[in-house]
């Protein structure tokens, strides 16, 4: 609980359905399931429309996912690397005209 919001984590749903009954021939999803149709909660049981985008999503290949998610953290870390290259950079040009000031050198070019 956060902030005083009620609620459960996505990974406790994938135990529901490897969580089963003492026979084996049960999970607690299916149990949900039943329960609902019992009661006649048939509302609750059109939850996947409100969710279009889990169909589509439970057809990709989890390895297609964990690559993406490791191409995006390489981007992610290049992109780190080159802002701190770019902050030393600045730095270095900063530390070279304040030298230049210090000893009244300037720079030649060259022709």
């Amino acid at each position: 609980r956060t902030g005083g919001a009620e609620g459960f984590k996505f990974d406790s749903l994938l135990k529901l359905t490897q969580t089963k009954s003492a026979d084996g021939k049960m999970t607690v999803l299916d149990y949900i399931v039943m329960t609902f149709v019992a009661k006649n909660e048939r509302s609750v049981l059109a939850l996947s429309s409100e969710f279009p985008d889990c169909s589509a999503a439970s057809r990709m290949a989890i390895s297609d996912m964990v690559n993406d998610v490791r191409s995006l953290k390489m981007g992610l870390d290049r992109c780190k690397t080159e802002l701190v290259n770019m902050k030393n950079e600045q730095s270095d040009k900063r530390v070279t005209r304040s030298m230049k000031s210090q000893f009244g050198t300037t720079e030649k070019s060259s022709s």
